[in-house]
């Protein structure tokens, strides 16, 4: 990880005027936090900047971050003549996103700020969500399925081509100034970084491995690829809606097609290509029923979700699972769609929504990073 010495840091740490109190000085676990709004107490904003010492914050890195709860009750900001001193570990988030803003005059000193105060002591990992519109990546903490930096997205090359695609996959890992280990999601079967299908790709990618190629274009020595609809689907077993379910668990993505995972108390069944499955119609199902399908047809929520429940009938009638999780952008709005399906199984919206991809995919990494 590339180190920034303690003069350069020191200037990037000025460079955030109006936001640290210059009336107190920094101490070795807490700062003076204020704003042009004044000083804020509560729960912060993104105005509010949190550092430790500089020297802590900048060469050894941070502990720990404990993770705002989705429940938090938003603060009210107001003006109080007595400094307010905020714990520093406590909203790390929020520190990178300012940092970033604050800092553009050296990029180089922003992004090593952000790894250094993000990552700390914690077990982290790139993951990469390589959708048919985006590739998607973010810094994950693989303990608590959380994002530790904020995701940084790039349009999928027109074609999706191998050298393409992981030219992007490159531009992301410099995004994030990273060459550690990365988890990938890709959008066909793979079987030991073997490329086995091309639906939504070019078929260039068939036969090539695509592990090996990320390696070169990242730096990376630790790569890890699976399916993207399996690293979603294992995303919600191990940290979301289908965590500690047991039986058969399927999870379907609807997006540019359909992915589909599934999981025997909580064991991947890798490479569940039921998206291409022709239904009882005569048509391919993600042909039918995708967000895709939805999109380009100008479909209503309510004739979508009659095509969904479709498909998802004729999955029961295989399968008889113990819970469907649906997952995709759409899944966002399933209170507009899933109150029209007709299924015995019960089906829950998928809780880590467009996390779950590179969450997932992170998460293939878990078993490489040591405690």
């Amino acid at each position: 990880m590339p180190s920034v010495t303690l003069s350069r840091a020191n200037r990037a740490t000025h460079e955030l005027s109006g936001r640290l109190s210059r009336r107190t000085p920094i101490q070795s676990s807490r700062a003076v936090l204020q704003t042009p709004r004044g000083i804020q107490r509560g729960y912060p904003s993104r105005d509010i900047v949190h550092l430790r010492s500089t020297r802590a914050c900048w060469s050894s890195g941070l502990p720990s971050a404990r993770p705002l709860t989705p429940n938090a009750r938003p603060f009210k900001p107001f003006t109080d003549p007595q400094p307010t001193t905020v714990h520093v570990h406590t909203y790390m988030h929020t520190t990178a996103k300012v940092m970033t803003k604050a800092s553009r005059a050296d990029d180089s000193i922003t992004k090593s700020a952000e790894i250094q105060l993000n990552i700390g002591s914690r077990r982290i990992a790139l993951g990469i969500d390589i959708g048919g519109s985006g590739i998607k990546g973010a810094l994950v903490d693989l303990d608590l399925g959380e994002l530790v930096t904020e995701r940084h997205r790039i349009p999928t090359p027109e074609g999706a081509s191998p050298k393409d695609v992981c030219r992007v996959v490159g531009e992301l890992a410099k995004h994030f100034n990273w060459n550690g280990p990365i988890g990938v999601g890709f959008p066909a079967a793979i079987r030991r970084g073997e490329v086995l299908t091309a639906a939504n790709i070019s078929k260039e990618w068939i036969g090539l491995n695509v592990e090996e190629l990320i390696k070169k274009e990242t730096g990376s020595s630790l790569v890890k690829v699976a399916n993207d609809a399996d690293v979603a689907g294992c995303a919600e077993v191990e940290f979301g809606a289908a965590k500690g379910v047991p039986g058969l668990v399927m999870m379907f993505t609807f997006g540019t097609g359909i992915g589909a995972s599934l999981f025997i108390d909580g064991k991947l069944v890798p490479n569940a290509e039921l998206g291409h499955i022709i239904l009882a119609n005569g048509l391919e199902a993600e042909l039918f029923a995708s967000d895709a399908v939805r999109s380009k047809e100008d479909l209503g929520m309510k004739k979508w979700g009659g095509r969904v429940s479709t498909f998802l009938v004729y999955m029961e009638s295989l399968f008889w699972p113990d819970l469907i999780v649906v997952g995709g952008g759409i899944s966002k709005k399933h209170e507009k769609w899933l109150p029209v399906l007709n299924v015995k199984t019960k089906v829950v919206p998928a809780q880590m929504m467009n996390a779950a991809g590179i969450v997932g995919a992170a998460a293939q990494m878990a078993s490489f990073v040591p405690q």
